[in-house]
């Protein structure tokens, strides 16, 4: 395979804040502390190396939580992977750490709005100032790095100032990302955008991104999504990802059929039809593409 193959890793189910939104915390569960020891780790990295994976994304929980994160990267590095990572961006004593900062290729810190109260009622921040204070020093390292802003109602209209400071301290790349609940989080009739407000962040993603074919694709995805359109589509999930739990499960895009899921081979080499499209997707897409959400300075 020549194009790149990714592992969406979950390293751990624990984490320092309780987004409303996170399916770990839907219906009030609260976070459990399940993760896999690094001798379990490395055998699976192995076996993704083996299947053709170029590069593990790493997430949790949060994973800056793991005392071993150094470790488990370190690893991923002497094996050949490209590196991502996704933080919540309040563990600041880590990001200083040069030697571990230097083991991934992309940070991907997530901030979905500059309002504290927005933060403290649906992110359950405390400070704000210290994910920007996170993101800034990141940024001035050299390190590559990515905010995520998970888009929905009550943050949507605080977007523009969000992009503005983005370009203030330097940041380059921005993913808005649309949220998707399911029917039984208790935030499905709070927080998902309106079809209307789909189609306005559509047109806003044109004013402030840099023109790329991929990017354009994936917010008309987004009002693809928000028109409620049913299609037969050809996806690239089942030869291009695989998501790993925290207890070291691989799978696959539970909308394909069983048959596809059976190993091996772990990759398949084609697309497959799959006629489900939802938000929920996003995530996926946006990764097995490769897009780039570069903003307009």
């Amino acid at each position: 395979m020549t194009q790149k193959v990714t592992a969406l890793w979950d390293l751990n189910e624990s984490c320092n804040l309780r987004c409303q939104y996170c399916y770990h915390v839907m219906n009030g569960e609260d976070w459990s502390h399940l993760q896999q020891p690094l001798d379990q780790i490395q055998p699976i990295m192995e076996t993704l190396r083996a299947a053709g994976v170029t590069r593990l994304y790493f997430v949790g929980g949060e994973p800056f939580l793991r005392k071993d994160l150094g470790a488990i990267a370190g690893e991923a590095k002497r094996l050949g992977f490209e590196t991502s990572i996704t933080t919540n961006g309040t563990v600041l004593p880590r990001y200083r750490d040069a030697q571990l900062m230097q083991l991934f290729d992309l940070v991907e810190v997530s901030l979905d709005s500059l309002d504290p109260s927005y933060m403290a009622e649906i992110r359950t921040v405390r400070k704000v100032g210290t994910i920007q204070e996170a993101i800034t020093h990141l940024v001035h390292a050299g390190h590559r790095v990515q905010v995520l802003a998970v888009a929905n109602k009550l943050n949507v209209q605080d977007l523009p100032n969000l992009v503005d400071w983005c370009r203030s301290v330097g940041v380059t790349r921005l993913k808005i990302q649309p949220i998707y609940l399911p029917s039984e989080n208790r935030n499905a009739a709070r927080l998902p955008l309106a079809e209307a407000d789909l189609h306005a962040l559509r047109s806003y993603a044109n004013e402030i991104y840099e023109p790329q074919t991929g990017v354009q694709r994936y917010y008309e995805y987004v009002v693809e999504c928000a028109n409620g359109a049913a299609r037969t589509h050809l996806c690239n999930a089942f030869s291009r990802f695989i998501y790993v739990t925290a207890t070291g499960q691989l799978q696959r895009c539970p909308s394909l059929s069983a048959s596809l899921t059976k190993q091996p081979p772990l990759l398949h080499e084609e697309a497959h039809s799959c006629n489900s499209m939802t938000l929920d997707c996003l995530c996926v897409y946006s990764l097995i593409e490769g897009f780039d959400f570069v903003l307009k300075q």
